[in-house]
């Protein structure tokens, strides 16, 4: 399914992807192909189409992806809130910056869901030094 241009047919093969499958899915043959098609997915009019991207990317491994970094930051503007609270469970990919400026101005965002869901990712990528 990931080999089809159209997302139509690989969107099912996308939203398939969980943590307990990344055994699979981060061989970096496959990986690069499911990246491949996330990109496009993020960069699609359609708002399921980037939700599902925004889900995958939340469950991905950690680290910078430049790639995708810009492309996050942009939908974190959305005017869908889902996509903005979306955007805070991808934040682990972007650099230290952007992930802090993402994350502290959702503190202001005007849904109070993406407001709690910054406030715990916030919480959560805090140390504790007791």
């Amino acid at each position: 399914m990931l080999e089809n241009v159209h997302v139509n047919y690989y969107i099912h093969a996308v939203d398939l992807i969980i943590p307990e499958f990344n055994k699979y899915y981060l061989l970096p043959r496959l990986q690069n192909i499911i990246q491949q098609k996330l990109r496009h997915m993020l960069q699609s009019e359609d708002i399921t189409h980037i939700g599902i991207a925004l889900k995958t990317l939340s469950m991905w491994p950690s680290g910078r992806h430049d790639d995708i970094e810009e492309l996050i930051i942009n939908l974190s503007n959305s005017s869908d809130w889902r996509i903005r609270e979306s955007c805070l469970n991808a934040s682990h990919l972007l650099s230290e910056r952007n992930r802090y400026r993402l994350q502290h101005d959702a503190i202001e965002d005007q849904h109070p869901n993406v407001r709690l869901s910054a406030i715990k990712h916030i919480a959560y990528s805090r140390e504790d030094h007791i």
